[in-house]
């Protein structure tokens, strides 16, 4: 492994350097951010938790710009810029669209797919009773709670693997220090 590091080393740094430059440079551009948005949202467990971090912090901002009395068009216009997450913020200009054509949210949001039923059937009574602020409080809170109580079991759940893999680690850190000492002990 030594030998092949020693000889590959400039290889291997230029590629590291290049993939990064490259990440870097593209990062910006929507190709790229609707790639890493749809990557991430499959992988199995992360995904899910990600998926209800931007819808957390959707409602959040959905319930304080409604309760400090902005219209609804500025408040996506301006929830669309804060939440840099591709898929919501793709799925927000075409809500501003459809409001704008005489829509509901509702009826709005249920053409996406990252949007849940529980969550629009819940827009949809806050609509009808005019108390959006206080129904997307309740879904910041209820999504808020479902990810603290994902991200503590993953954390308890990744534990005992980390504490292994470090175990691991630190052995092969050990045997490769001493094992030298020992086969020159064992040739006098």
């Amino acid at each position: 492994l030594s030998k092949s590091v020693k000889s590959g080393f400039w290889y291997f740094f230029f590629m590291i350097a290049a993939t990064i430059v490259l990440l870097f440079s593209q990062r910006r551009k929507a190709w790229f951010r609707q790639l890493s948005a749809k990557l991430i949202m499959h992988i199995p467990v992360i995904g899910k938790l990600v998926h209800k971090i931007y819808l957390s912090r959707f409602c959040n901002s959905m319930h304080l710009m409604i309760a400090s009395r902005i219209n609804m068009l500025r408040s996506i216009t301006l929830i669309r810029q804060m939440i840099s997450f591709y898929p919501i913020e793709t799925t927000l200009m075409k809500v501003e669209e459809d409001i704008m054509g005489g829509k509901t949210l509702h009826e709005s949001l249920s053409a996406f797919k990252i949007y849940p039923h529980k969550m629009i059937a819940l827009i949809k009574a806050g609509e009808e009773v005019n108390k959006l602020d206080f129904f997307f409080k309740r879904l910041y809170q209820q999504y808020t709670d479902e990810t603290e109580h994902q991200s503590a079991v993953l954390g308890n759940l990744l534990e005992p693997f980390i504490i292994i893999f470090l175990g691991v680690l630190v052995g092969v850190i050990l045997i490769a220090m001493y094992l030298p000492l020992f086969k020159l002990g064992q040739s006098f």
